[in-house]
């Protein structure tokens, strides 16, 4: 709590050119945000951000409630808070999609450590 999962989301949310304010999903889970198409060189792919807190969630079946397989079509984003909730369908969402598990650890007040892992098979979630 207090890492800034929130905050990092929302950094997400800044690159790919989303307005407004990012705020956590806590209360409704998951926030759906659309990418605005731009004239970049190269085009952005990516169509929308799915910003989800999954603290509450502990079973495949809530996850399919939420739309987890219509949100991992491609060109979209899903940033996840709490991926451990994730484990029991871990292996068969890295056989759908790219995953990328950011890691943010609480050193002190103002300092974070952040690691990425393309591959987490090792990494405890």
């Amino acid at each position: 709590l207090g890492a800034g999962k929130t905050v990092f989301a929302a950094a997400i949310a800044q690159a790919l050119g989303i307005p407004g304010s990012i705020r956590s999903p806590s209360y409704t889970l998951v926030r759906e945000y659309s990418i605005p198409s731009n004239s970049s060189n190269p085009p952005n792919p990516f169509r929308k951000l799915f910003h989800i807190d999954a603290w509450r969630l502990s079973s495949k079946e809530e996850f399919a409630d939420l739309g987890l397989n219509e949100m991992l079509k491609s060109n979209n984003i899903i940033a996840l808070e709490w991926p451990q909730r994730l484990a029991p369908i871990l292996d068969d969402l890295q056989k759908k999609t790219n995953l990328v598990l950011v890691d943010i650890q609480v050193l002190s007040q103002n300092k974070r450590k952040i690691s990425v892992f393309q591959q987490f098979s090792h990494v405890t979630i």
